[in-house]
């Protein structure tokens, strides 16, 4: 395919993409279905999540739960932010070419700084007391003061909770894609390239990367990387848990909105996406299978964990075994380490052990989590340092938490609390492949749903239109509600299929009408969509 070589500058606001035909402006529809379709599978995503058998984090296990569920979470995990981030970048430059600087930061700032602003002050507080609500009901936090005084200092102590930015995160870091942004176009307009040659190079590099048929193995290269920085086999983190950035985060989140940008540079260049389409989402999707088997393997043995000496719950492999050891500690001397263990729990702690035998994935979670705050990171075990055996054998570790984390590991061994697997040579090599065909499968999956979506949303649509302009909304009330819906129902003993469908339903069903009837003809709708609907 041969395309133009003078293409415009990459930053500059006052040149001309080269391709300006009404085809052009059709694939921009397509990538805005692409982005709203993309945000409503986000709402299918965090349904799924709650029907994950490991607990991730959600307000409760659902009993239905499947490793169906598992490998959906997993694939969708691969490619939905990404593409969001990508088409966030291709819109970005096309409102500041439009607007220019001072323009862009206001429209940027009503559409998006606004609705993170006042999503999060509602958000906020609203998810400490779901989660508060659903962990007291499923046993995974064990309540000794009453409700509301806990409520309030969740909301106080930000360090408690690991959604500070709720999943509103996005907006957070689409706000700093901004702002690097805007500070890179002042450098090189107004000191480094004030000509355009640097940016005019870089376009024409970008241009022979797509049109390359390699594009996709290239594209995976910087990706690779960036999933190397974020050490973790389930992708890029999502970074919810502080206003602090994850810069591997932002560098992944980056690369994607870069894309975006320069295709908007030379949008003739979305014809290559049109190419093998649904082959490229065949392979990718088939190459997700065995990544997705060898990370379900991993945490399944406990073998996941890049935070280490923080514990994930799959860690702790032999709850029984880990009982009965810190029972019979009560009648050993203090100086024993068991019985150090056991006198650092709480009593609530202590009378769990008690009375159970067996526990529900939240209940396990929730002890997890209490020895990873309460025992490793702030007990004192030992005052002498230890041999850390995940990690160079002759290295020794004065660090408290690794300290304690060492003496759990020496005091539950075969295999009841897992060894560290990440910091293993055989991991490092494992790792290496792993990533590189992760990020493969990632830019297989982009370009298929990318060229799918040309091929569907070619052609404007007022349902599409409607379903793009509800979208953000959707986005941003469902998670509250599929909480709710899930502590009422997490429990009952039905079908994995009707409950997921039931979850999603009345979720729709609430959110649909809000939509219509309270943001689409409202101010609310003009900050969202940039218009009001009659």
């Amino acid at each position: 395919m041969a395309l133009h070589t003078a293409s415009p500058s990459v930053f500059s606001q006052h040149r001309e993409s080269p391709m300006r035909t009404d085809s052009n402006e059709i694939r921009f529809h397509s990538l805005d279905a692409l982005r709203a379709y993309a945000m409503l599978l986000g709402i299918f995503f965090h349904a799924a999540w709650f029907f994950v058998p490991h607990y991730y984090g959600t307000t409760r296990t659902d009993v239905s739960a499947n490793n169906g569920f598992h490998f959906f979470f997993y694939w969708t995990h691969l490619f939905r932010m990404q593409i969001f981030f990508l088409i966030a970048g291709f819109f970005a430059r096309l409102v500041f070419k439009k607007r220019g600087r001072v323009g862009f930061t206001l429209h940027r700032l009503q559409r998006i700084a606004l609705p993170f602003a006042a999503g999060w002050i509602v958000m906020y507080p609203l998810f400490t007391f779901l989660y508060l609500w659903g962990g007291i009901e499923s046993g995974r936090i064990l309540n000794r003061e009453p409700f509301w005084s806990l409520w309030a200092q969740h909301v106080r102590e930000w360090e408690l909770n690991w959604f500070v930015l709720t999943h509103l995160w996005f907006l957070y870091y689409l706000l700093l894609l901004y702002a690097m942004v805007l500070a890179l176009e002042a450098l090189l307009a107004g000191v480094v390239d004030r000509h355009g040659k640097i940016r005019d190079w870089l376009n024409r590099q970008f241009q022979n990367v797509i049109q390359s048929r390699w594009n996709m193995a290239m594209l995976a290269i910087p990706l690779w990387v960036t999933l190397w920085w974020n050490d973790n086999l389930f992708g890029i983190t999502t970074p919810s848990a502080s206003l602090v950035p994850m810069w591997s985060v932002l560098a992944a989140y980056s690369l994607f909105f870069l894309v975006g940008w320069l295709l908007n540079a030379s949008p003739e260049l979305l014809r290559v996406f049109d190419s093998r389409w649904a082959s490229k989402l065949a392979l990718g999707t088939l190459l997700s299978i065995p990544l997705f088997l060898y990370f379900n393997d991993k945490i399944t043995h406990g073998q996941a964990n890049s935070l280490y000496p923080m514990m994930w719950p799959d860690e702790l492999q032999d709850y029984s075994s880990f009982r009965d050891q810190l029972l019979s500690a009560e009648e050993l001397p203090s100086s024993d380490v068991h019985a150090r263990i056991w006198g650092s729990l709480s009593p609530e702690y202590q009378r769990f052990l008690k009375e159970h035998d067996t526990t529900t994935l939240d209940e396990h979670a929730g002890l997890v989590s209490y020895l990873n705050r309460h025992v490793i990171l702030e007990a004192d075990l030992s005052n002498s340092t230890v041999k850390h055996e995940g990690d160079t054998p002759d290295s020794e570790v004065d660090d408290q938490g690794m300290a304690n984390r060492a003496i759990l590991e020496s005091a539950f061994p075969s295999g009841v609390i897992t060894q560290n697997f990440f910091g293993r040579p055989e991991s490092k090599r494992e790792r290496f492949l792993f990533l590189g065909a992760y990020a493969l499968s990632t830019w297989l999956l982009i370009f298929g749903f990318v060229g799918l979506s040309n091929r569907l949303f070619a052609n404007p649509s007022p349902t599409v239109r409607y379903v793009a302009d509800s979208s953000y909304w959707l986005y941003i009330i469902h998670l509250p509600i599929l909480f709710q819906i899930n502590i009422l129902v997490a429990d009952e003993p039905w079908h994995w299929l009707p409950k997921f469908v039931l979850y999603n339903v009345v979720a729709f069903a609430i959110m649909l009408p809000s939509y219509h009837w309270l943001v689409r003809s409202t101010w609310i709708g003009k900050i969202l969509n940039g218009r009001r609907y009659p």
